[in-house]
């Protein structure tokens, strides 16, 4: 799998990683029945910002619940965060 992650936020204490953002930028149109479209695009991109968590948590040595992922949805100035499902991280 390859991919890009478009922003990363390392959060530190003491020089070591304890955090992390994960921000993919999408341009996406969002219609007139936003909130569903969002609802559906969110969806859609699940497993791509998971992925980029879980290359985050093992990258930095960082626990997958210290990783929070965030779609922005450009065109409608929408954010909405994601986290690892409990089953990706057991």
């Amino acid at each position: 799998m390859t991919g890009s992650i478009d922003r990363l936020v390392l959060m530190r204490q003491g020089g070591k990683v304890v955090a992390a953002d994960v921000i993919d930028f999408k341009t996406d149109e969002i219609g007139s029945d936003g909130e569903s479209t969002v609802r559906d695009r969110t969806e859609f991109y699940r497993p791509q910002v998971e992925a980029y968590q879980r290359a985050v948590s093992k990258m930095y040595r960082i626990e997958s619940e210290r990783i929070v992922g965030r779609l922005l949805f450009l065109s409608a100035g929408i954010v909405r965060s994601l986290s690892l499902s409990q089953t990706e991280t057991e």
